[in-house]
């Protein structure tokens, strides 16, 4: 069987290091998951021994058995990590669908957790655990989970990410990427968080202007509205009434027959505002 180099860290934060064989890459995470240990890094051993002696290289154009079988077990992992990594995927894009929602608030924790783990000198793997077991958003534990098992599949945190844009934005997404492909992840996480608070802030501070002038502007279209359709025809009968021949301004008179029309030809709107909708729908 091949050979495995691996260096775990155990529940009490100390790293361990130990050589075992094993039949593939994949069976061995997951024992070293059963008892308790984070792996951070498993490698095989290229040179193994039989009975004292290193193997004799092979022909260029001839394959052992053993050469063979290594191959399958290797190809049988991937695809193992792959249907356990698309597993993980389609729960979490169910758990998405769901009516639980994934807030910004939830990413700026999510950040600021994994910022003082890494700060505390956790690898990626055990940081991410530990934040999985303090999640309680189940929607946003499932993508955690699939960060996770793409870290502990070799790839980098980004590419997982990267699925899930409605919940990472590109600025986020980018600055973990540099982060990582630069071995500077503990300060990209660290700019990661003044950016959502920076953001935070500043969308509250737009929402703390907008909101009002926007209900400002809907009481005064409610009410022009309103005094359209009533106040009008009770002045225009008014000046029939005493015989005057004076007219309302013809922008009134135009703006009423719009209203007129769209009181008259309610369901035309409606149905185009229903489809509009109905097709947002559909493509989400």
């Amino acid at each position: 069987m091949p050979l495995y180099l691996y260096k775990a860290v155990t529940d009490k934060g100390q790293v361990v290091t130990n050589r075992v064989e094993e039949i593939n890459k994949f069976i061995l995470l997951k024992k070293l998951k059963n008892n308790g240990l984070m792996p951070i890094n498993v490698a095989q051993i290229r040179m193994t021994k039989r009975s004292g002696k290193m193997l004799k290289k092979q022909k260029k154009n001839v394959e052992s058995n053993d050469s063979i079988l290594k191959t399958l077990r290797e190809r049988q992992a991937n695809i193992d990590n792959f249907s356990k990594k698309e597993k993980f995927k389609k729960d979490a894009k169910r758990v998405l669908f769901s009516n639980i929602k994934i807030t910004n608030r939830d990413v700026v924790i999510f950040t600021q957790d994994f910022y003082l783990l890494k700060k505390a000198n956790f690898n990626n793997i055990h940081a991410l655990s530990t934040i999985i077991e303090t999640t309680e958003n189940p929607s946003f534990r499932a993508i955690i989970e699939d960060i996770l098992l793409g870290v502990e599949s070799g790839e980098n945190m980004y590419t997982t990410m990267e699925y899930y844009t409605g919940v990472f934005n590109p600025i986020y997404i980018n600055m973990i990427k540099v982060g990582e492909l630069s071995g500077s992840l503990t300060r990209a996480l660290e700019q990661a968080v003044k950016y959502l608070d920076d953001s935070e802030a500043l969308n509250k501070k737009i929402k703390s202007i907008i909101v009002p002038n926007l209900i400002q502007f809907l009481g005064l279209l409610a009410l022009l509205v309103v005094g359209t359709l009533v106040a009008i025809p009770a002045i225009q009968n008014v000046l029939e009434q005493v015989g005057s021949t004076d007219q309302l301004p013809a922008i009134t008179l135009w703006f009423k027959g719009v209203l007129d029309n769209l009181v008259k030809y309610w369901y035309i709107p409606t149905f185009i505002i229903l489809a509009i909708i109905g097709r947002n729908i559909c493509i989400y």
